[in-house]
């Protein structure tokens, strides 16, 4: 048996199949410390304390990214030129944040928000591996990356929502994109994951195909929450994968407020460039 297994790690090694590559490009690379994730993306002055991890190792929040160097460099977080409210992105990333006209006159229900990018570029193409290729090389990956950008403000969350799917997109996909993503900032904060808190009960229209005004009309009613009693009024953290206009966000938000949240937060992994700020 010895023998066996000796012969199946030569064919690897030989293959190149027992190396790590990366998941974007597929190049072979040797993880090391001169490119830590968390030395080139983590605040250095005040580094959050690591949980306690249950959980199997290849979950965990902390470890870096399956990225070679240079598609780590390509991904590095958008921390300037956009609205700090919803995230709408600016025609240049630069200039510190600041609020667009809309969020000045008609703030988003939600108190704070952390995103990591916009949808272009590698972080799209990692996006759309895992939402509809079943990547979840990519899907942890990305999971990483929010959750290492990710830093509780004043008010931690006590609990950690995904954006749910309706139960017959779940079955056509086979995975919530979003699950990951809120499974590891749980992890981060040491926060329950509680994806009953939101349920979608009504099948809608894809998103992505639909008008500004067409979405805010397809997701109403389609969130319900069902808050329990220890929970009420306290913070919520709500996880989602990519946002064009934010209604999916804004319809969650408000059902979780309704249902008895008394705060709720978003993090997200893309937002969408808006149509004439991209290159063609």
């Amino acid at each position: 048996m010895h023998s066996v297994f000796a012969l199946l790690k030569s064919t690897a090694s030989f293959l190149g199949l027992d190396e790590t590559r990366c998941v974007s490009c597929f190049a072979p690379f040797s993880p090391t410390k001169s490119t830590s994730f968390k030395a080139l993306y983590e605040e250095q002055n005040n580094p959050p304390t690591p949980p306690n991890y249950t959980k199997r190792l290849h979950h965990q929040w902390s470890l870096s990214p399956q990225l070679c160097p240079d598609c780590l460099r390509q991904l590095a977080p958008r921390t300037q030129g956009y609205c700090p409210s919803c995230g709408m992105l600016y025609a240049k990333a630069v200039g510190s944040p600041s609020r667009c006209s809309t969020c000045l006159i008609t703030p988003p229900p939600w108190t704070y928000l952390t995103f990591y990018g916009a949808y272009e570029g590698i972080l799209r193409e990692l996006l759309l591996k895992h939402k509809f290729h079943n990547r979840l090389d990519a899907g942890l990956t990305l999971a990483r990356l929010l959750a290492a950008i990710y830093i509780p403000h004043e008010t931690k969350p006590d609990a950690v929502v995904p954006i749910p799917l309706h139960d017959s997109r779940l079955m056509q996909r086979g995975h919530n994109q979003s699950m990951l993503s809120a499974k590891l900032l749980a992890q981060k904060i040491e926060r329950p994951l509680m994806p009953d808190l939101l349920r979608r009960t009504r099948a809608t229209t894809p998103q992505a195909t639909l008008s500004k005004k067409e979405r805010q009309k397809n997701l109403s009613g389609a969130f319900t929450a069902a808050i329990p009693s220890p929970l009420r009024n306290k913070h919520i953290l709500l996880v989602d994968d990519i946002t064009t206009t934010g209604s999916t966000l804004r319809q969650a938000t408000n059902t979780l407020l309704q249902g008895g949240a008394g705060s709720v937060e978003i993090a997200f992994m893309a937002r969408t460039p808006e149509p004439e700020h991209i290159s063609n």
